[in-house]
Order: C-alpha cells, then sequence, then structure tokens
C-alpha cells in the first residue's frame, strides 16, 4: 500500500473498503492488517477515532475468513492495551468485544466469557444481560449511565447484544440467545431513516439477522429461520458483501439438508467452495471442503468424498488447527465405516466369503475412537458427538455407544433445541434396537423389551419430524420403526404401509437431486425390507455360529433350525419381489404373504443332479444360497453394489462398443457399395465385415473373458461351484439387481466355460414350483404367429421378419401343429389379445419399447388401423392369463434387457411374461446378428426335439463354442459376444408338445 495510514488515514481506509467491495477480501484483510499495524507502531492516538474502530473491527471479522487468529488476536490485544492506557474504556471495549466474537468462533467460549468479564461494564457470568424485555430496559439505562455518548452507546450496545448473543446460543440457549440478538437489532437499525445513526452500528444488522435465522434453525424453529434467511437475501448485495454471502450461502444449504432438498444443498456447498476458492483464503476453502464433504457422505458419494479428505489432510496439516485436523481424521474413519454403520444389524459376519483385492476394505476396528473436537456452535459441537456414536455403532461398540449416549445426554439434555431434544430420543431408539438384535437370540425377553422400547420413542418422535418437516430424519425413523415392527411380528398390512411411507418420503428426497446424483444417492440406499433381511441374515450367522459350539443333540436341533429359517427368509424375498414387480407394473397396493409352503418340496424333492443359487445383492454384501436335494446353506460375499454394477457395466459397455463399430464398418460398405439390392437385415451390418477386423475382435473377446473372470472371482464363484455334488450337471440361477443382465454361461471354470459343465437356466424366485414340477399341459393346440415387418411412423421396417416367420411356419408344419398368423395391420392390439386367449404357440417379431418409469408406455410395438404406434404394454401384458404358453424366444436384441428401479425390483419382458404365467422365455441380452440369429434358433429346436430346454440351449452354446454352429454367418461363432447374452428364464423340463399334440412351444420374437 502506497498510501501512509498515519499521514491520511481515512485515505488508506477507503483503499482497503474498495478491495473489499470488489470482492478482494485477501487483499483488503491483508491492507487493513498493515494499517492496524502501522497504527499501533506509530500513531497509536489514531485509534481512539471512528475510522480507529473500523480498522478494529474489519481485521476481526476477515480474520475468521483467513484463519489468521493468532496475528489478529494480537492486534487487538495491542489495542485493548493502547486505548486503556489512554483511559479511553470505550473504544477497549469495543476492541475487547471484536476479540470475543473471534472466540466465539474459535469455539473458545470460556474465554470468550473471561473477556467480557474483563470489559468496563461486566456482562459475563458474574453480571449477566437481564433476559426479559423490562430488564433489559433498565440494564439498558444503567448501562447508558457509563457511556454517555450516544453514538458510542449505540454501537457498544450492538456488538454487546450481538456478541452475547452468539455465545449464549454457543451454549444452547437459544430462547435467550434470540432476544438479546433481536434487541440488538433495534440498536442496529434505526426504525427511520437516520444519516446520523453510527456505521459501525449498522454493520451489525447484517451479522445479527445472521445470528437469528442461526438460532433459529439450531432451535428447531426452521420455518422462522427460512422467513429470517429470505428477508436477509432480499438485503444483501452478495458481491460487495462476499463473506456475508458465503455465510448465507451455509446457513441455506443447512436448512435444505436439514429438509432433505438434497439437490439444492449440495448445490449450495459446492458454490461455497467454488467462492472460497477464488478468495485465496485456504482456512475458508478447508472449511467449506468439510460441508461439502458431510453432503457427499449423506448422498452415498463416499469416493468423491475420500478425494476431497485426502487433499483436506494436507491443507489442515499445514493450518496448524486442530480442530480441523480432528474433524478431517473423523470425517475420513466415517467414510470407511459407513458402509457397515447404515446397516442396522450389522454384526461381525460368521460365514464370510473373502473380499475380492479391488473391494472396498472393511474399517479398521483396532483404530482408537476419534477424539472429541470443539465447535464454534452448539448444533455442531452435538453433530460432532453424534458422528462418535455412529462411528462407535460402525465399530460393534454397542457398550460403548452407550458411554457416548450418556455423556450426550449429560451435556445436552437441557439444550434449549426442540431439534437436539428430538434427535437424542432418536439415537436412545436406535441404541435400544441394537441392544434388542444383540441379545435376540440369547435372551428374548429383554430384546424384545428393548425393541418395544425403541418402537415407542420412534412413535413418538414420529410427528414431530413430520411437522418440523425434517424428511432424512423422520425417513430414518421410519426405517428403524419398521425394523422394529417387524421382529415384532406386527401386522404385515402395517408393516407395508410404514414402507411405502418411507419409500415416498425417499423419493421425494431424491427428486431435488440431479438424474446422476440420484442413481449415485439411490445405488446403496437400503430399502426398509433390505434391512429386515439383513438383520434376518445376521441372524442367520449367529445361529450358524452357535453349531461348532453345541453338542450334537443340540447341534442337529440347530442345525434344522436354521435350514427352516433360511428357507423362510427365500421365502419372504420371492413374496416380497413378486408383490413390488406386480405393484410396479399394475400401479395396484399388492401386500403379499409368506409361509413355509415348499419348504419340503425345496429341501427334499429338488432335482437330484440340479443346483440352484439364489443371489441377493445388499449395499454392502451378496448373499448367496445354494439349495440341492437334502441341502440348503447360504454364503455371505463381502462386495458392493457399486462393484456389482460396475462389472456388469462393463461387459455392456463391451457389447455397445463391438456393435458401434459394427455400424460404422456397415456405413462405410454402403457408401462404397453400387447395389441396392443387398440383403437388409435388423439395423446391422453382415458379420463377415467384422469378421475382417481381427485385432479388434480378439480384443473385445479378450476383455469380455477378462471382465466375466473377475466377476466369477468377485462373487467367489469357484468356491461356490467346489463345493457342489460331484454328478451335478445343471444349475438353476437366481439373480437379483444388475446380476439379471449378465450372462452367468460366459464365466469360465477350470479351463471351460460355465455353459460347457452345466446346463443353465435362470428363474426369477428360488422356491418356485417349476424348479420341482413341470407346469401342467394346456388343453389348446393352436399356435398364433404374428409379424411387424413395416416401418410404423418413426419405427424402421424390419425386412428380415418376413423371412424369419416363414422359417417358424415351416418349424410349426413339420411337427404338425395347427397356426394362424396376424401380420402387420392385421396384427393389431385386440386381434393379438383376443388370439392369446387360444393360442398355445406364439411367435411375433416387431420392435420393442421400454421406458422405465412408465409401464404403461413400455412393450411391444403393434400397428394400429391407422398405421399408428400401438403398444401393447407391460401392464397389459400383466393382466393377462399366459399360463397355456409354454416357451416364448425372445431372441431379438435387448429384449431380455432388465431396468433396475429404486425399491429392489427388476422389470422387463421375462419377468412380466413369466409372472403372468408363460412357462420359460428364452431372451438375449444385447445385439445379436441376423444370421446369427436365424442359426442359433434354428438349432435350438432342433435340439428341444430330443432334450430339456435348458439342455438345448446348452448344447446350442457348445456348438458355437466349438465353430460348429451351421449357417450363423460368422467364423468365430465362439465369441461369447455371440452366443452368451441368450438366457433360458423360467422351466427348464421338456417341452409337452414335443411328446404329443396337447401343448405347443410358443417362440416370442422382439426387435
Amino acid at each position: 500500500m502506497n498510501i501512509d495510514p498515519c499521514s491520511d488515514l481515512e485515505a488508506a481506509i477507503e483503499e482497503a473498503e474498495r478491495l473489499r467491495q470488489q470482492g478482494n477480501l485477501y487483499g483488503a484483510y491483508m491492507a487493513y492488517a498493515e494499517i492496524l499495524k502501522a497504527l499501533l507502531m506509530r500513531c497509536p492516538q489514531h485509534l481512539s477515532m471512528g475510522a480507529g474502530l473500523l480498522v478494529v473491527h474489519s481485521i476481526a471479522d476477515l480474520s475468521l475468513l483467513f484463519g489468521d487468529f493468532e496475528a489478529s488476536d494480537y492486534f487487538l490485544m495491542g489495542a485493548i492495551g493502547l486505548c486503556e492506557r489512554a483511559g479511553n474504556r470505550v473504544r477497549a471495549d469495543f476492541a475487547r468485544l471484536k476479540q470475543i466474537q473471534m472466540a466465539i468462533d474459535r469455539g473458545r467460549l470460556l474465554y470468550a466469557e473471561d473477556l467480557l468479564q474483563q470489559m468496563a461494564a461486566p456482562v459475563g457470568r458474574g453480571s449477566a444481560i437481564p433476559t426479559t424485555p423490562d430488564e433489559l430496559d433498565q440494564w439498558e439505562q444503567r448501562y447508558g449511565e457509563q457511556v454517555r455518548d450516544q453514538r458510542d452507546r449505540t454501537v457498544l450496545l450492538a456488538h454487546i447484544y450481538l456478541t452475547k448473543g452468539r455465545l449464549l446460543a454457543a451454549l444452547g440457549q437459544y430462547g435467550h440467545a434470540l432476544l438479546l440478538l433481536q434487541r440488538g437489532l433495534i440498536h442496529a437499525e434505526p426504525q427511520e431513516l437516520d444519516e446520523s445513526w453510527p456505521d459501525l452500528a449498522r454493520q451489525t444488522a447484517m451479522p445479527l439477522k445472521l445470528a437469528i435465522a442461526n438460532a433459529y434453525f439450531e432451535k428447531g424453529d426452521l420455518a422462522d429461520s427460512k422467513d429470517w434467511t429470505e428477508k436477509i437475501w432480499e438485503q444483501m448485495n452478495p458481491q460487495r458483501e462476499r463473506w456475508f454471502y458465503i455465510r448465507w450461502l451455509e446457513l441455506s444449504g443447512k436448512q435444505h439438508l436439514l429438509c432433505g432438498e438434497l439437490g439444492l444443498a449440495l448445490k449450495r456447498f459446492q458454490e461455497i467452495l467454488d467462492l472460497c476458492g477464488c478468495l485465496g483464503s485456504q482456512q475458508a476453502v478447508l472449511r467449506a471442503t468439510l460441508n461439502l464433504v458431510n453432503v457427499l457422505i449423506l448422498l452415498n458419494q463416499n469416493s468423491l468424498a475420500k478425494d476431497y479428505l485426502v487433499g483436506a489432510q494436507e491443507d489442515a496439516a499445514a493450518t496448524n488447527d486442530p480442530v480441523l485436523q480432528q474433524r478431517v481424521q473423523l470425517l475420513m474413519r466415517l467414510t470407511e465405516a459407513r458402509q457397515i454403520w447404515l446397516d442396522p444389524a450389522s454384526v461381525t459376519d460368521y460365514r464370510q466369503m473373502p473380499r475380492s483385492p479391488q473391494s472396498n476394505r472393511p474399517p479398521d476396528t483396532s483404530i482408537s475412537p476419534p477424539q472429541r473436537i470443539q465447535s464454534a456452535n452448539y448444533l455442531a459441537l452435538f453433530n460432532d458427538r453424534v458422528l462418535e456414536f455412529h462411528y462407535q455403532l460402525s465399530q460393534f461398540g454397542v457398550l460403548a455407544a452407550t458411554d457416548v449416549l450418556s455423556q450426550l445426554q449429560a451435556t445436552f439434555q437441557s439444550a434449549d433445541s426442540q431439534l437436539i431434544q428430538t434427535k437424542l430420543k432418536i439415537l436412545q431408539g436406535i441404541l435400544a434396537y441394537y441392544d434388542g438384535v444383540e441379545h435376540q437370540t440369547q435372551n428374548p425377553a429383554f430384546s424384545r423389551e428393548k425393541l418395544r422400547w425403541a418402537a415407542s420413542l420412534f412413535s413418538e418422535v414420529r410427528p414431530i419430524l413430520g411437522e418440523q418437516g425434517l424428511k432424512p430424519e423422520l425417513w430414518q425413523v421410519l426405517r428403524f420403526l419398521g425394523w422394529c415392527w417387524q421382529r415384532s411380528q406386527f401386522p404385515s398390512a402395517d408393516i407395508d404401509a410404514l414402507g411405502d411411507e418411507a419409500n415416498q418420503l425417499l423419493q421425494t428426497m431424491t427428486d431435488s437431486l440431479s438424474p446422476e446424483d440420484q442413481a449415485v444417492y439411490l445405488l446403496n440406499k437400503w430399502t426398509a425390507s433390505e434391512e429386515y433381511i439383513a438383520g434376518e441374515i445376521t441372524q442367520l450367522q449367529h445361529l450358524h455360529n452357535s453349531l461348532a459350539k453345541s453338542r450334537w443333540p443340540v447341534r442337529w436341533w440347530r442345525r434344522w433350525r436354521l435350514i427352516r429359517q433360511l428357507y423362510a427368509l427365500m421365502e419372504y424375498i420371492d413374496r416380497y419381489k413378486d408383490a413390488l414387480a406386480k405393484r410396479t407394473i399394475s400401479g395396484k397396493d399388492i401386500s403379499f404373504r409368506y409361509g413355509y409352503s415348499r419348504f419340503w418340496e425345496t429341501f427334499l424333492l429338488h432335482p437330484q443332479y440340479r443346483v440352484t443359487l439364489s443371489f441377493l445383492v445388499l449395499p454392502d454384501r451378496v448373499f448367496v444360497v445354494r439349495n440341492w436335494r437334502f441341502h440348503l446353506d447360504f454364503f455371505v460375499v463381502l462386495t458392493t453394489r457399486l462393484d456389482v454394477r460396475n462389472t456388469v457395466k462393463q461387459w455392456h459397455e463391451t457389447a455397445t462398443s463391438f456393435n458401434r463399430q459394427r455400424r460404422q464398418l456397415m456405413a462405410a460398405e454402403r457408401s462404397r457399395s453400387l447395389t441396392l439390392n443387398r440383403r437388409m437385415t435388423r439395423d446391422f451390418m453382415d458379420s463377415q465385415t467384422v469378421d475382417g477386423d481381427e485385432p479388434t475382435l480378439t480384443q473385445l473377446t479378450d476383455d469380455a473373458k477378462a471382465i466375466a473372470s473377475y466377476l466369477a472371482k468377485h462373487l467367489t464363484i469357484p468356491e461356490l461351484l467346489d463345493g457342489l455334488p460331484s454328478k451335478t450337471n445343471a444349475i438353476t440361477i437366481v439373480p437379483d439387481d444388475i446380476l439379471h443382465g449378465f450372462p452367468f454361461g460366459a464365466i469360465a471354470h477350470e479351463g471351460r466355460y460355465l455353459v460347457e459343465r452345466f446346463a443353465l437356466s435362470i428363474n426369477y424366485e428360488s422356491t418356485s414350483s417349476n424348479l420341482f414340477v413341470q407346469s401342467l399341459s394346456h388343453q389348446s393346440d393352436r399356435a398364433l404367429v404374428v409379424g411387424i415387418s413395416d416401418g410404423i411412423e418413426t419405427i424402421p421396417p424390419l425386412p428380415a421378419v418376413k423371412r424369419e416367420l416363414e422359417q417358424i411356419e415351416g418349424w410349426l408344419n413339420d411337427r404338425k401343429i395347427q397356426w394362424s398368423k396376424l401380420v402387420n395391420q392385421d396384427a393389431q392390439k385386440l386381434a393379438v389379445l383376443h388370439a392369446l386367449s387360444d393360442a398355445a404357440f406364439l411367435h411375433i417379431a416387431c420392435h420393442g419399447k421400454f421406458e422405465h418409469n412408465r409401464p404403461d408406455y413400455s412393450g411391444l410395438v403393434l400397428m394400429s388401423d391407422e398405421q399408428k404406434i400401438d403398444i401393447l404394454s407391460l401392464r397389459e401384458l400383466s393382466d393377462l392369463n399366459l399360463s397355456g404358453l409354454h416357451h416364448i424366444t425372445l431372441s431379438s436384441c435387448w429384449s431380455a434387457d432388465h431396468f433396475i428401479l429404486p425399491g429392489r425390483w427388476v422389470i422387463s419382458l421375462p419377468e412380466t411374461l413369466w409372472r403372468s404365467g408363460a412357462q420359460s422365455i428364452l431372451g438375449c441380452l444385447w445385439e445379436v446378428y441376423d444370421e446369427f440369429a436365424v442359426a442359433f434358433m434354428q438349432e435350438f429346436y432342433q435340439q428341444l426335439t430330443q432334450h430339456q430346454r435348458d439342455k438345448a440351449l446348452q448344447l446350442t452354446q457348445i456348438k458355437c463354442i466349438n465353430g460348429k454352429l451351421s449357417g450363423s454367418g460368422t467364423t468365430h461363432p465362439g465369441n461369447p459376444i455371440y452366443w452368451a447374452g441368450f438366457s433360458l428364464y423360467g422351466d427348464y423340463h421338456r417341452l409337452d408338445l414335443l411328446r404329443n399334440r396337447r401343448s405347443h412351444l410358443s417362440s416370442f420374437k422382439l426387435f
């Protein structure tokens, strides 16, 4: 700075203020620091002037932003000493008030109270300011006798009320704090326009309003807090008042977060980080980063949160601020532990398969609990302790969590905040639930009492949270209440209604996020039923662990009890998925019931040489059940839903890149071709053209094999297969979540593809009757063939459909099966629905349309009278009785694609058709070549004549692997990208129509 503050103090301050108004807060801070340093060393007499007080005021405010507390405190102490020696106690009190405010910002509350005691008119512990309006009037009158100058008195009273009000708020005395803060606003802003009102008093108006809004927020009066926040926004100039704008953004973000407006909260904290980065304040950037990390952890974006925290660790070490360093450490540990403490009943797993080396490591239980850290406000202090409580639970430390809760109650029970008191009751309920779960096996009576108490606490706070609009807290309470009801065997209708309320609340919170953030947020979000299932898995693990410690007679009984409980859980999962799928498709409220209806079938009548592998993908683990005759067991694979989804996604990306290149080559071929009579395919080029690109094909094949191998190891498939009976020749897989989209046959095991060793089929239920008993025949002996080859509006034509229909007609004629045909405009929706009622065989070739969130707009594309698009929707298909259809083949591109929706259900054509009664479906998970599809289906149909459905598919795929599929149109039929996408869903038994005329094959083709 070129201006000499001693010679022209006002000009120096004007230059510093210019920098401040331009948004250059760091430049303004350095300018004010230089001015104050010059005044202290060369012209201390200027500190008694109004301009000198402005310097003290500004340096104290800006020090918070840049974290330069020690230097600022040193400057303020010097100013106080000089003013006191000059006999100017008013100026000394003003500087001391700024020092106190800085101490409050640092969380040094006892030090702040001691400083208040040192003022000329003490307002600290020994002579606290009154807390009623009448007493305040009398106190101000007495204070006015000591400070006779009206302007000085106005300035000091505004700052005293701001300081004392903030201190009371930091101590949890919000009612008294609000009274003082609002009283201070009277001195900060004149009721009428008054140009003589002191600027130093006016400058407290914005801090007072922000403090009032924050006090209402921490007290739990969100409506009043939002009202004040809106008023502040109307009066604020974000460009000129950059620091106040940052504080406003922080408060607004916290409000949005507490109300479940997650997208707006994320936006606010990201904006704060961007602003602080531009200011050049490492301290402000660090604080903004930690606020953002809290939101990211809540949104399940743990990897991104860790990335921020890695940088924050270095920044915190550079600041030498132990508070920030400890907060970074706590958040880092919580990101590691979050996956476990989100699970309501997580304890040490006793039947765990090892994790993949690439999967997330479990938290280190050997590390010590996080140290307690100070906070600048009462609610932040409380939330830090709550994080410690959850940390202890994440380390399975119920007793340690009990100690933390006792300390929380002793410290915060008297807080003047409904928000804190409500949260304390929630923590009591959480701890009671954990305690009840832990003792459920050893002490059932004690467990029931704990669960009842937990349920009563959650029921008590439930309406309060609803009135306050605290959606995340209410969602958590609904989850825990649902778990209590599940374990206490409440009526299923009540539990379903509670789950629907929780899911609706979750959807409301999710709607505020961008589509990308929604996907990540919901990815690892536990639904109510998932959490109940996790608790049941834990009980199974406890029971299994007790087997090894039991004597022989008791061990036999516990083993039998384990099998019964395991089956009950399997059937619960089946019925739950069935109800959710039907509810999603139909839009109706469908409840479910379950029991031991097929227990003996599962345990005793399971096919002798067949094994059923059932998967359940939870956010932090995969639950696997193995079943063969006289055997039922389970395993827990420690991996995450995110890891599993990413792996399957990579497989589909490989197939997509393969097809993308194929289209590019097709376009190049067409541009070079001069003939127009080249055979049209189903949107794809001849495979011979692609076969010429050997390097690309080889690379894609290697990539596909590597991904399949990785997933197999990730799910510990080799360990699961090694324990199977030696004569096992068939496997029925019940996948879950994204595993519906993975080709299990492409997994390599002991040097061969899995499909080379086992006939594979896919089912949607672990306890489905078609696993044990062949479906009954249908009386009809007629077949229906439907095809849409013409283009409809924006839908392109399918020229190959005609040849496809001719092939299937020939196949039917060879087997003397009667058939009728509906093609193009004759294949209207009503005509197809009418013909389906008497059809045992269906072949339909058409386009498909999918909108995963609109089942009534997703389905088969048919043609109306006006040659317009007419959708035979999933909802309409779900209302049909398709039990007469014995087999459906979806041999076209993406015909078996599944959409994963929030709430743990899968929506797809195969599932919809299967749940509507169709016995089995053959579908493909990705695009297929026209020539290859025709050859594949010809071979599959021929194999059906002599073998079971799954065996027919196995033999067809083995021919592909061995390069013996005739007419495939490719020299590389063994590439898994060609054959691995075909999967058989449902009944795997022989088709009756190949043994007699009473039942028929149905083939369904979708493009």
